[in-house]
This record gives structure tokens, C-alpha cells and sequence, in this order.
């Protein structure tokens, strides 16, 4: 059997048979037999490195876990991430939907480790186990600059405070009013979003004062800086802990070992100033509004983003997250090759996709969507999900190496239209000369090809998770100089 493809005005024709006389075939990998297993074992460390992930419960939030112009950042999920380095494995962080507990979820056996409880005992996370202390700091009571009636624990009768969920040291920092005959009332803010909620229920009026930690106090002072006041502040310290299941004793051996060496080694104090004190998102309210923790924003190119993407029928998140995997949002991003801009267009490509004005902003976005739509109707067969991968795939390294592996996966026996187990396998190949000096199109960086496709796709999947479709109107100022940049 043969094939024939024009390439560059020249005629070729390949054999099916040459291709299927290649000496290094990867053989389909049997289904594995289905197990039962009602009682699994403990969680040891050597289970993590051969399961290849640990899990973290957080809360997203200013001192854990958040997004900033596209990137996970946050005190708590570097620290982590530290920890997931260190025994080999892949972090993998779950934050919880509104009203749930982190705790609640552990003991669900949702995630291996909760990060950022705040406790003042070893034992407040009980029926489960805590680490040792990693941040001791104080709490204090924040409210309004013009609200004199709050001045100290005493003067909290009846008055609504809003705390931070799993926030155990409230109940025992506040016990001496919360034993007075009108004690306060005491609310937990969201927790897909604690301090950005707590700021908004004190706006309006729904609470007197919040009960922060003295880092996340910072926060919200820069946040608005002159419109709140620190009314108390606590006299005994609280302290941050991780927290595992009670059997997880072997995984609590290695986060005690990791915590103290994190103290040891001056990391702890790197990450606490780099998020509590000279952060670059905390400067000032207009980059802090880059963040998703007071709006939910990847960047400032987000209205534009979302107009062209959305117009050829692409979620704008998932082009955000190829945008950040080509350029990290800087719109004068130039590579070697001499690619260009946010999604890094060729002159070639942007002549192709008939866009003039390529190195702007809003003209590279439309040639890189444009380029997207043809790439899409390329591939028509399969699942939607795989047909994306093979998509983002073709925008790095050309729908033709695409094509010439998926005639290798025939020839191999995969299916040419799953991603998953199938090309993730073959695209590889295109590096080896055994296999892709028979091809059409020849050398390709598979390997690359497929790391920056599952790159792109879990990035998707967070802004899926925190970054809402519909978005909301711009912002004024932001949106008058996201169009001065534009063009």
C-alpha cells in the first residue's frame, strides 16, 4: 500500500510497507487486571514515589495558594512544592469548594496533607495528626479606620467577626468574649477566596472586624491602605502546622524531617518574605487586582483574549494557558526562531493567517486563534479532548509531524486519534532516525511536544477550576491600559 503527499510543490510517495518494517515497535501495553482492595495500606513514602504524586489540601487564598498573571504562587504551595521535589514526586493541589473544611476533606481521604492550619495546640486538628510548627506569629483583629467601638476583646458584644475557614485558634483566642452574656458572632468567610471575602463582607457591613493571622493583616492593610486599623492583637502566639490522616505516620516522619530542615536552611524565611513583605503583588491594589484573589483575572489582556477566542469557539482559558506556556503573557516575548508576542507568531504564520499587525497585542492574538481554527479543522476524528491535544501539539511543532506520527501509530497498532496512552507514545518516535527518516516531514522534538500539550492542558484545567468563562467587565483603568498596549 502507498501513500502520496505533495510537499513544496515536489511529489512523494510513501510506502505503508517500509513503515511497517521498522525494528524498534512499541507493542500495546495490555489493560492491567482490576484489583479490589477494601482496605488499602498506609501511606508510605515509598507508595508516594511509586504512585508519583502527593496531594495538598489548601485554601485559595493570600497566604497558601493563588494565581498571579497566570502562575500558581503562594506561600504555602512553594513550600510544598519543595517538599514534592524532594521525594520525587509531582505536586498535586486541591482546594476545596465554599463551605467545606480542609480538614473534613483529609479525613475524606480527599488529599495525603492539608497545608496552613493555624492552631494554637499540637492537638486542635484532632482525631488527626499535626506537624510540627513551621510559622509561629500572632493573630490580630482588624476593622475599619473610622470604627472606634472595636478596641479589644472586651468590646466585641454582639458585634459579627469574620474569621477564616479552619481557623481553629478562633474559638480559643476570642473564648474570653465568646463567654460574656452577648458574645460576638462569629462567620466563616468563603473559603475559595478568605481575605478578598472577609474585605467585602466588612464593606458592607455584615461583619464589624476579621481575625487574621499578623502576615495576612499586612496583606489587607496594603490592600487598603488607611481605611482599616488593627484594633487587637493577640498576646499568645498561633502557630502553622500541616496536618495527615493519624495512620500517615511515615509521611509525618518525612514532613517533620523537611519542616525542620526548611527552618534550618533559611527557606521558610526566603518564602515569608518574598509573599508577606517585598512581593511584587502586593505593592500596590492595581497589581494585586492581577491576582485571582480580589479579582478573578489571569491577566490584563484577558478581554482580548477572551473576544477572539471565544469568537472561534474556543474557551479563552484554554488559549490564556497556551498564552502562558509560549510567553508567560509578555507581549514583546521574542524567541530565536524570531517567533513574536503573546503567542509567539511567525512573520510567515501572521502573512498566512492574513494579519498585518502582528507584533501588537491584539493582532497577534487574532493570528494565533486564527492559526488555531485551521489547525482544529485538521483534525476531525476522535474525542473532543484528544482532538485538542493533537491541536496543541501541531502549534508547536506543525501539523505534518502530527500526521507523520499518527501514521506511525497505525503502523504500530495505536489508535491515530487518542492522546492519551497512544500518541503521548508515539510522538517520540519522531527524534529516533529509525523511525523518522522514513516519515514525511522527518526530525521532530516529540518529547517537547508532549510535555508542552500536558503543560498547556492541566493549566487549562486550573483556570477552568478558579477563573470563571463569563468574565466581568473590565476594570476602567485596567482596561485603558491593556488597550494603550494593544495596538
Amino acid at each position: 500500500m502507498t501513500s502520496v503527499y505533495i510537499r513544496a510543490g515536489v511529489l512523494y510517495v510513501i510506502s505503508v510497507s517500509l513503515l511497517s518494517g521498522l525494528s524498534l515497535p512499541l507493542p500495546v501495553a495490555p489493560l492491567a487486571p482490576v484489583v479490589r482492595q477494601l482496605d488499602p495500606p498506609p501511606l508510605t513514602i515509598v507508595n508516594l514515589q511509586r504512585r508519583g504524586t502527593i496531594s495538598f489540601l489548601m485554601h485559595h487564598s493570600a497566604a497558601s495558594y493563588f494565581l498571579y498573571r497566570g502562575e500558581q504562587m503562594g506561600f504555602e504551595y512553594e513550600l510544598a512544592q519543595a517538599f514534592a521535589k524532594e521525594l520525587g514526586v509531582e505536586l498535586e493541589v486541591l482546594t476545596p469548594p465554599p463551605g467545606v473544611e480542609l480538614t473534613e476533606w483529609l479525613k475524606a481521604g480527599k488529599g495525603d496533607v492539608v497545608a496552613g492550619l493555624v492552631t494554637l495546640k499540637e492537638d486542635a486538628a484532632a482525631p488527626l495528626r499535626v506537624s510540627i510548627p513551621y510559622l509561629e506569629t500572632a493573630a490580630q483583629l482588624v476593622t475599619k479606620s473610622v470604627d472606634s467601638n472595636v478596641r479589644d476583646l472586651t468590646t466585641l458584644a454582639g458585634k459579627t467577626i469574620a474569621i477564616q475557614p479552619d481557623a481553629f485558634y478562633a474559638q480559643q483566642l476570642l473564648a474570653p468574649a465568646l463567654a460574656s452574656p452577648l458574645p460576638p458572632v462569629l462567620i466563616h468567610v468563603r473559603s475559595d477566596n478568605g481575605v478578598g471575602e472577609a474585605l467585602r463582607v466588612m464593606d458592607q457591613g455584615q461583619a464589624a472586624a476579621m481575625l487574621v493571622i499578623t502576615p495576612l493583616a499586612e496583606f489587607v492593610h496594603r490592600v487598603q491602605p488607611s481605611k482599616l486599623r488593627t484594633a487587637w492583637t493577640s498576646p499568645e502566639p498561633v502557630r502553622l502546622v500541616w496536618a495527615v490522616r493519624p495512620e500517615q505516620t511515615d509521611l509525618l516522619r518525612a514532613i517533620n524531617a523537611y519542616l525542620e530542615k526548611v527552618n534550618r536552611s533559611g527557606l521558610r524565611k526566603i518564602l515569608f518574605e518574598k509573599y508577606f513583605v517585598t512581593s511584587e503583588h502586593l505593592r500596590n491594589m492595581t497589581r494585586v487586582r492581577e491576582s485571582t484573589l480580589i479579582a478573578k483575572r489571569l491577566s490584563r489582556f484577558d478581554h482580548l483574549i477572551a473576544r477572539h477566542a471565544e469568537e472561534a469557539g474556543f474557551d479563552w482559558r484554554l488559549v490564556a494557558a497556551l498564552i502562558f506556556e509560549e510567553s508567560r503573557f509578555d507581549h514583546d516575548r521574542m524567541s530565536e526562531a524570531g517567533a513574536y508576542g503573546l503567542m509567539q507568531i511567525t512573520p510567515m504564520a501572521a502573512q498566512d493567517m492574513g494579519v498585518k499587525n502582528y507584533m501588537a497585542p491584539r493582532g497577534n492574538i487574532q493570528a494565533g486563534v486564527k492559526y488555531l481554527r485551521t489547525l482544529a479543522r485538521q483534525f476531525p476524528y476522535g474525542r473532543a479532548d484528544d482532538r485538542l491535544a493533537l491541536v496543541l501539539a501541531s502549534y508547536l511543532i506543525g501539523s505534518g509531524h502530527v500526521e507523520d506520527a499518527q501514521r506511525l501509530a497505525r503502523v504500530l497498532g495505536y489508535d491515530p486519534h487518542c492522546w492519551a496512552e497512544s500518541m503521548e507514545r508515539v510522538l517520540p518516535l519522531l527524534e529516533n532516525p529509525a523511525y523518522h527518516r522514513q516519515t514525511l516531514y522527518g526530525f521532530a522534538p516529540g518529547s517537547q511536544a508532549v510535555r508542552y500539550v500536558n503543560a498547556i492542558r492541566k493549566r487549562y484545567s486550573l483556570y477552568s477550576q478558579y477563573v470563571a468563562r463569563e468574565l466581568a467587565p473590565p476594570d476602567v483603568r485596567t482596561s485603558s491600559q491593556a488597550a494603550s498596549v494593544a495596538g
